[in-house]
């Protein structure tokens, strides 16, 4: 299966489908987050990583980072055909890679999930990433790479972080449940690692591990 249906009773006031997109950095905890969001509004939640090994959306491997090469073309004409069959209500689309796939005006809301590099690399660690790899992902949410490319593909209007270092996760779900029925005002710019590191005297060790990878 490449997605997870709640199934839910649950009807939407307005009989539309509404996108929404939950992306971070690898290891932020995006596939149980959405999990429980879609659950909780009763949406069908696509996970791209699934679906691009389940349908082999990709056209190379990359054996430096240990990672195959998503084929970006490929995978947004199968979101168009999944998207365009799904029921009426909410639609997730979760994934590292989901905010660089669909148009701006198909999206309701964009949700940047972040995590604190010190947690983040020790859960890295737990899937064997190299150590390569695993300076190439604390570099990209030091530096928040999903954070500035959502932010130039939909708007700042459209988009909300959450920080999951220490929220538990019926926590962060209620938040975006609050969200997105309008209950709460999303939060925006409010995580700042380079300051944290900073402050925490870890910074010249996270530049020095960054040592001839190219910037983002």
């Amino acid at each position: 299966m490449v997605v997870f249906d709640s199934n839910s009773k649950k009807k939407n006031a307005k009989k539309e489908r509404k996108v929404i997109v939950i992306t971070g950095t690898p290891g932020v905890g995006k596939s149980t987050f959405s999990e429980r969001l879609a659950e909780k509004l009763g949406a069908l939640c696509i996970n791209l990583n699934k679906l691009i090994m389940e349908e082999g959306l990709f056209k190379d491997y990359d054996d430096a980072r240990g990672t195959f090469v998503a084929d970006l073309p490929k995978i947004r004409k199968r979101l168009k055909k999944l998207i365009r069959k799904a029921s009426e209500g909410y639609i997730l689309v979760e994934g590292h890679l989901s905010h660089l796939l669909l148009p701006r005006d198909s999206v309701e809301m964009v949700f940047i999930l972040r995590c604190h590099p010190e947690v983040l690399r020790q859960r890295l660690k737990g899937r064997g990433y190299t150590d390569a790899k695993i300076a190439e992902n604390l570099q990209a949410e030091v530096l928040d790479v999903c954070l500035i490319e959502a932010s130039q593909a939909y708007g700042e209007a459209k988009l909300a972080e959450i920080d999951l270092t220490e929220k538990m996760a019926d926590m962060a779900v209620q938040e975006a449940y609050e969200i997105v029925m309008g209950l709460r005002k999303p939060s925006l710019g409010s995580v700042d690692w380079l300051s944290r590191l900073q402050a925490e005297g870890k910074l010249e060790d996270y530049l020095r591990d960054w040592e001839g990878l190219p910037m983002p």
